[in-house]
């Protein structure tokens, strides 16, 4: 039987040759700073490649919410004329707003953060047939390339 002596000593032993081997041996696992970098590289990948598709839909729902919006407009323009047939033109989009379903104290801009505009009675297009609406698009500015107008253009 072994003594306590001999049973530390083996176990001393036992316990240095785990910690050589330990010590020889890289350790598996990433550091803290090697995890960083590669969020960093995946944030970079993510802002080059899917950062500028994602804008690109951003625009264009900016889009289609103000051609939805000149449509509303268009028929509560309809409704409106049904209550007040004595006048041939609201005074502007918020004469509108009980017809939009709107309170009178909510604001209807475009998605641009600009008023609609509307056209109608002696300012009326021909092509709109009596009532237009529009929004002046991304640049704000009128009768360029990126105004929505609720009717379709004979151009």
């Amino acid at each position: 039987m072994k003594t306590d002596s001999e049973t530390l000593n083996q176990d001393t032993q036992l316990s240095a040759r785990l910690a050589a081997r330990a010590m020889r041996q890289p350790q598996a696992g990433m550091t803290l700073i090697e995890i960083m970098i590669v969020l960093a590289i995946i944030a970079l990948v993510m802002g080059l490649l899917v950062g500028p598709a994602i804008i690109g839909q951003l625009d264009k729902a900016k889009v289609d919410t103000a051609r939805a919006m000149t449509k509303q407009i268009e028929a509560a323009y309809s409704r409106w004329k049904i209550n007040n047939p004595e006048n041939d033109c609201p005074e502007s989009v918020d004469s509108l707003k009980a017809e939009l379903g709107k309170k009178q104290t909510d604001v209807i801009k475009d998605p641009w953060g600009k008023e609609y505009v509307i056209k109608c009675g002696d300012q009326a297009l021909e092509e709109c047939e009596g009532f237009c609406v529009m929004s002046y698009g991304k640049d704000k500015k009128e009768n360029t390339d990126d105004d929505i107008k609720s009717w379709v253009s004979k151009k």
